[in-house]
């Protein structure tokens, strides 16, 4: 459901929407892939003749001095060419373009429903909604509600062919994460509760659980979706914010592990430059958001990857991986213990894994179908942030490392400082808390 106040003008032309409508092979007369409702309330007076809808793909007679609601699909001839010259094209010429146009006649009455049906026969289509004013008097404040639908989706009426599947895909990771932060909280506090508030395990519990909150509220935000059409667009933006709020701590964890950082050592060298980058990522994410909130997008493009702030974001990940991939190889060329230089470049490897994910969702955005392109856009994502953590949880679980250390070694590195028990214990949870002296 799409929501607005038109300008008060006599002349203007406003973009308002789009939606992706469904398509059905060899549809017959009486079959509907897809609907528009449109109700419109305030008071026009329109200064010529009103025609009360045109003829699909044919242009309404006398569009001077009338108030219209154009509708386009996306082929290459509708929306795509009306759009190149959208700021100076006329009325009729923009019409022309049009698969539909309907006049919006408040002058005799102060609300007009009216409905179009969308039949597409070859593949899903985005269709966009422009209102455009050719000259009518506007005497009230014009007020419209667009309620586009796919009526063969059953539930899923209310989502585009685009957003199909996304409260399914939201509510499985949604357990994932909830379980796999259960996991994390209950299994170390159980078995090994003396590391359980390790700076490095709880900075990973945090990310965790902000990934199950975002899931969470975007399982929230399409449920509400699937109900009223409109959604809860503020649960949405909490949902991506702390999404970015993850990512980043994600990003700092492998910062930190890459400095070594309370492995080998308790001291951080710069971190202003880490915790810049932190805030530039989580800065930029909610920005994306906001102008997908607030700015309606014209194109089939992803604002997050095909824009100048997501391009920065892309760039700011890869210096991330650079610099970490250039701190972590400088720490393990340092480190004395063959386990630990195991354990970065297995370090290493899953981040790799995980940064690779970005240039290869900005790929699908770019080559993927535009109604299939968002959906497994999320799919990567989520999948490449589930898979990080995962493999963050297993590498940093208490205990791995120690049956793999030969105390021998260690008691050397350490002037023979450390007791070393009989299956191991101890050794890691003495690594983070003293560190390693040379």
């Amino acid at each position: 459901i799409i929501r607005g106040e038109l300008p008060t003008t006599k002349h203007f032309a406003v973009f308002v929407d789009k939606f992706c409508y469904d398509f059905m092979a060899n549809p017959t007369l009486k079959d509907v892939t897809g609907m528009l409702e449109m109700t419109v309330t305030g008071r026009t007076f329109l200064g010529g003749k009103a025609d009360n809808e045109s003829s699909p793909g044919k242009m309404v007679e006398h569009t001077n001095g009338k108030l219209l609601l154009m509708l386009f699909d996306d082929e290459d001839s509708k929306w795509k060419k009306a759009r190149r010259n959208w700021d100076h094209s006329s009325c009729d010429e923009k019409a022309m373009h049009a698969n539909h146009v309907l006049v919006v006649d408040l002058a005799s009455t102060a609300k007009q429903v009216s409905r179009v049906r969308v039949i597409e026969n070859l593949r899903d289509r985005f269709w966009y909604f422009a209102f455009v004013n050719c000259g009518a008097t506007i005497r009230e404040v014009v007020r419209y509600k667009l309620h586009a639908t796919n009526p063969h989706l059953g539930f899923q009426q209310e989502f585009g062919m685009d957003h199909l599947y996304l409260i399914t895909i939201h509510v499985a990771f949604a357990a994932c994460f909830v379980v796999a932060a259960l996991g994390n909280q209950f299994l170390v506090k159980k078995h090994h509760p003396q590391s359980y508030d390790r700076a490095l395990l709880r900075l990973l519990r945090f990310a965790i659980n902000s990934s199950a909150v975002s899931s969470l509220l975007l399982a929230a935000h399409y449920w509400a979706f699937q109900m009223n059409g409109a959604g809860e667009e503020r649960v949405r933006f909490m949902a991506m914010l702390s999404a970015a709020v993850s990512r980043a701590t994600l990003i700092l964890i492998g910062l930190l592990i890459a400095k070594g950082w309370s492995i080998t050592t308790t001291l951080l060298e710069d971190r202003h430059i880490v915790f810049a980058v932190l805030a530039a990522v989580v800065t930029l994410s909610a920005l994306c958001e906001l102008h997908h909130e607030f700015v309606k997008d014209e194109t089939t493009a992803l604002f997050l990857y095909s824009s100048a702030p997501g391009t920065v974001i892309v760039l700011v990940n890869m210096f991330c991986f650079c610099w970490m991939g250039k701190c972590i190889f400088e720490t393990r060329e340092d480190e004395k213990l063959i386990v630990l230089k195991l354990f970065y470049m297995k370090i290493f490897v899953g981040y790799t894994c995980w940064y690779l994910m970005i240039p290869l969702a900005v790929i699908y955005a770019h080559v993927m179908p535009p109604w299939v392109r968002y959906r497994f856009v999320i799919l990567i994502e989520l999948m490449a942030r589930l898979g990080i953590l995962v493999y963050l949880s297993l590498e940093l679980w208490p205990g791995k490392l120690p049956s793999r250390v030969a105390g021998a070694e260690l008691t050397a590195l350490r002037g023979g400082n450390v007791e070393v028990a009989d299956n191991g214990a101890g050794i890691w949870d003495h690594l983070v808390t003293n560190g390693i002296e040379d």
